[in-house]
């Protein structure tokens, strides 16, 4: 087959193999299993002819192609009553004709695979491109990529919080140069394991993908690698600063700022900190594994900060999550200490 047709991505020149479901997993934005089923049905070719294997190794300059035609859209006529329960949970923090800002729950996907590209394909996923489209479909048009729209920043999955959602093209680019330029102020509160002693602290490792999918931390002293993961590709520059707002017997509650927005920045940095997040399912000590107290990932976009279209600087705010607030309550704190 001398042509392909659909989404193609090359790899990149870092000088390290990786493996064809790992590299199509994250830059299709789906998992493993999904591009293995992708493979399976012939949907996935190599340089122009379909892989024999889930885990053939690329190497600098092969291209890598999808057949969105060929890839089966999974379409639910109703949702369950869990899935209709996140969609409504989406709530609009404030809105202008320029913007729409909203606060994403935890459990809720920011928007589905590059595979799903029809406007009545995605209004029927479980994420926000679905809310969006299905209150703003004339947004279909706004921004990047038809399952991303008018986001110019998404949220992981397990992360609840503010997202910031462009009404027209123009409030698009005007926004996605802010963040380019790093004007777009990002602040969290998260819990973490462990008790730190700095009231503030820089955390500037870089960050890269790891062989098995993983976002990896990459220390000054030298690659920290994650559960599984054997090496990783050069990293891309990362800076995380955090203060301390409370300190608990095993926990710490801290605020963070992103000044830059690499996959999963937080938790791999703490964790490469030997801070993991507390209740997080993919970076994490085995002592911490099972974290009784959490249940769910412990981190929120509460605060953020941006220039509108006419040049003026807006700063919202929520507050911490009653839930979250909860457990915090439930931590056994530190006991003061006597006066000498």
């Amino acid at each position: 087959m001398e042509h392909i047709e659909g989404k193609k991505f090359e790899v990149s020149d870092d000088g390290r193999a990786i493996r064809l479901d790992v590299f199509l997993s994250s830059r299709a934005g789906v998992t493993r299993s999904q591009v293995q089923k992708w493979i399976k049905r012939g949907a996935v070719f190599l340089n122009g002819a379909a892989p024999k294997k889930f885990g053939v190794m690329l190497v600098s300059g092969d291209m890598v192609s999808v057949l969105p035609e060929k890839i089966p859209t999974e379409r639910k006529e109703q949702f369950d009553i869990h899935e209709d329960e996140i969609m409504e949970s989406v709530k609009i923090i404030a809105q202008s004709e320029n913007y729409l800002l909203i606060d994403k729950p935890s459990g809720l996907v920011s928007h589905p695979g590059l595979h799903i590209l029809k406007k009545e394909d995605i209004t029927q996923t479980v994420s926000v491109s679905s809310w969006i489209l299905r209150h703003w479909p004339e947004l279909w048009s706004v921004g990047e990529y038809p399952n991303r729209p008018g986001m110019v920043h998404r949220l992981d999955k397990e992360t609840s919080g503010l997202m910031l959602i462009a009404k027209h093209q123009a409030m698009f680019d005007h926004l996605k140069k802010q963040f380019k330029g790093r004007r777009v102020e990002k602040y969290y509160f998260a819990l973490i394991h462990g008790r730190i002693l700095e009231e503030h602290g820089i955390l500037d490792f870089d960050v890269s993908l790891g062989k098995n999918g993983k976002m990896v931390s990459l220390p000054k002293c030298g690659p920290l690698t994650l559960d599984k993961v054997s090496s990783a590709q050069e990293g891309k520059k990362a800076k995380t600063e955090f203060w301390v707002k409370e300190r608990f017997v095993n926990h710490t509650f801290v605020e963070v700022r992103t000044h830059t927005g690499r996959t999963h920045q937080i938790r791999v940095h703490f964790f490469a900190f030997n801070h993991p997040l507390a209740g997080d399912p993919l970076y994490y000590h085995k002592k911490t594994k099972k974290d009784v107290r959490c249940g769910s990932l412990f981190l929120q976009a509460y605060r953020l900060c941006f220039d509108d279209l006419n040049g003026e600087r807006l700063s919202f705010e929520i507050p911490l999550e009653p839930r979250f607030r909860h457990i915090l309550d439930q931590l056994p704190k530190l006991r003061p200490s006597l006066p000498s």
